[in-house]
């Protein structure tokens, strides 16, 4: 991810090899380095924040397995048995939730990767190029004296085609990463529209016995004094889990 930003400009030797006058021919094998010059930092905060909400996520279940666990020490009557009933509801929400967020967490990390590996690949293939060039018009000035100049115009001519191939070649393989790149965002949007429908079944309390009435504390046996509910029902407050995330609208 450190070389998504790297600054890449291979044609530049060309100029150190003193053929700066190809470069105004063949300056357009740089233009897709520079279009896939992207953002490290910012792909790092989406890719934290979706694996704080994993963590978060994590650590709600498992708080919701130990009270699970601790009302069958000893809890029981209708308030601990509606309880139980109402947690399955919840725990597949949280476990929705998890996935999801896991799933979106790492689709970033590989639409950072493929990115920045066919970059690389594209700046592998001009420096290649560059390489050629120079090797060409050396061997081109060697002959010079011979051929009156002849040898100069014609490379000019065949590292300009050769250009023209690489660039096609360059271009063949940006549209398959844009194929590639468009899935990727298409399941990125759909797994947060499936992360939101999961924070809103937290949200809402479950229908039934559990949540139709309220039970009387009689009808709980145990020496610990009873929970106040929170509004939604639940123990713990969903919105919680997400304020790692605020002020990140992605």
């Amino acid at each position: 991810m450190d070389t998504l930003d790297a600054e890449l400009k291979p044609l530049t030797r060309l100029y150190d090899a003193g053929l700066g006058f190809v470069v105004e021919h063949v300056q357009f094998l740089e233009e897709p380095l520079d279009a896939l010059r992207g953002d490290p930092a910012a792909a790092s905060v989406e890719a934290t924040f979706w694996r704080y909400c994993i963590a978060d996520v994590t650590n709600v279940q498992q708080e919701l397995s130990a009270v699970l666990s601790a009302l069958g020490d000893g809890h029981s009557g209708a308030a601990a048995t509606g309880f139980r009933e109402a947690s399955g509801p919840i725990d597949d929400a949280l476990q929705e939730l998890r996935l999801v967020a896991a799933n979106i967490n790492q689709r970033i990390n590989v639409v950072t990767d493929l990115v920045t590996h066919t970059r690389s690949m594209l700046g592998q293939w001009v420096e290649g190029y560059v390489d050629d060039v120079i090797t060409e018009f050396t061997a081109a000035r060697a002959a010079s004296p011979i051929t009156q100049g002849g040898s100069v115009a014609t490379t000019i001519a065949s590292v300009v085609a050769d250009a023209s191939e690489l660039g096609n070649k360059m271009g063949r393989t940006l549209s398959q990463l844009l194929d590639r790149l468009d899935e990727h965002a298409a399941a990125i949007r759909d797994g947060v529209a499936e992360f939101a429908i999961n924070v809103e079944r937290l949200r809402t309390p479950a229908p039934g016995p559990a949540v139709a009435a309220p039970v009387p504390v009689a009808a709980v046996s145990h020496s610990q004094p009873a929970t106040a509910p929170t509004e939604h029902g639940l123990p713990v407050d969903p919105d919680a889990l997400f304020a790692a995330g605020q002020g990140n609208e992605s």
